[in-house]
């Protein structure tokens, strides 16, 4: 079967859609099949992927900000009908590129969590809210990596969903990770709260320092490691700012970007991670890869973290600096439990499963 992705993003991998698509890629082939992937042109140095298509890139449109962008890519992919008609199954990333391949007589819509905030405002919001519906309501193969995604389209489970049809073309199938890769290796627990997140608003930055500021008072012998970027930007001044409001210079360290090796061993090495986020999130990489670490987690309860077994918190500083307090005083039962259910639950094996049923189906 040929199979194409329709994403903004794979090619050079930044982030966790990247790596699901390469993962995802990874059993596509094994499988037999070919795959192909569309996406709008990024700068990036060294020889091009075979397997990519460029959309061409608007430095006009680029400046415009992030949703003209998007915009532009659904213009510019109904110039590739030609090739995209000869593909067996598109996957479509976001129901917002929809739009533009709804023609094709094979379509996965996949989500990989909800983007669009519950008052939407403007029309980049809308519009994804309203394809989303769409989506839904025309009877389109849909995966998402969340339980929040159907819920907010009116679609609600009565018992476990995962890795199966839960409703008519709607699949949930989480995140999952390689847990022959991400796994506990005996390493000192040291008095260390990771921040695995990119440095947006979305991703709860400021709020991780204000409960670490709570939680710090009491814990006078823990750091807080914050690895993401950028290391620049008026967020990242905001929370610059409130470090040293908090007089927390030496306590709160930015690492900036961290590699799959980095990552792993600051996953062994560290006691807690922190997943703070405040919207955008569906079952998040970064904490499953923690947790079958044994470095237990505490996240929000926004959308797919929801369904994972960290222990969850409210989204406001005392809330999640008392959520810390409980698994640091709780750490043998805590971390026991969440790296048991990640292991059991979130691995490859099933994630591959379930997707290969998908695409057979």
């Amino acid at each position: 079967m040929k199979i194409a992705h329709i994403t903004m993003s794979y090619f050079p991998a930044a982030g966790g859609q990247e790596s699901y698509i390469i993962e995802l890629n990874r059993i596509f082939e094994n499988a037999g099949h070919k795959v192909t992937v569309f996406q709008p042109k990024r700068p990036f140095s060294g020889p091009k992927p075979k397997n990519v298509i460029f959309t061409p890139h608007n430095r006009f449109i680029h400046r415009l900000g992030t949703g003209f962008d998007w915009f532009w890519f659904n213009f510019m992919l109904l110039f590739y009908k030609n090739i995209l008609k000869n593909q067996d199954l598109l996957i479509c990333h976001y129901p917002f590129h929809l739009p533009s391949v709804k023609w094709h007589s094979n379509v996965i819509v996949l989500s990989h969590g909800v983007d669009w905030p519950d008052n939407q405002k403007i029309l980049f919001d809308k519009y994804k809210y309203k394809c989303a519906q769409f989506a839904f309501k025309n009877g389109y193969k849909i995966v998402a990596n969340d339980t929040d995604f159907g819920e907010r389209n009116g679609k609600y489970f009565n018992e476990t969903p995962f890795f199966k049809e839960s409703h008519d073309d709607l699949w949930i199938i989480p995140n999952c990770i390689d847990t022959n890769k991400f796994k506990y290796n005996n390493e000192k627990k040291n008095k260390i709260i990771l921040v695995p997140r990119n440095i947006r608003k979305s991703r709860g930055i400021d709020l991780a320092i204000n409960a670490f500021n709570i939680f710090y008072k009491n814990h006078g012998d823990y750091r807080m490691l914050i690895a993401g970027i950028p290391l620049k930007g008026k967020y990242y001044n905001k929370c610059i700012n409130l470090i040293k409001k908090h007089d927390l210079g030496k306590q709160i360290i930015f690492l900036g970007h961290q590699s799959q090796h980095d990552l792993l061993k600051l996953y062994n090495s560290s006691r807690i991670t922190l997943i703070p986020s405040t919207a955008y999130e569906g079952t998040s990489l970064s904490a499953l890869e923690s947790m079958a670490c044994k470095t237990p987690v505490v996240s929000t309860k926004i959308g797919g973290l929801k369904d994972l077994p960290g222990h969850k918190s409210d989204i406001d500083p005392s809330s999640l600096a008392k959520a810390i307090d409980f698994v640091d005083s709780n750490w043998e039962a805590e971390s026991e439990r969440q790296y048991t259910e990640t292991r059991q639950h979130f691995n490859l094996n099933n994630w591959k499963t379930a997707w290969l049923n998908v695409i057979n189906k």
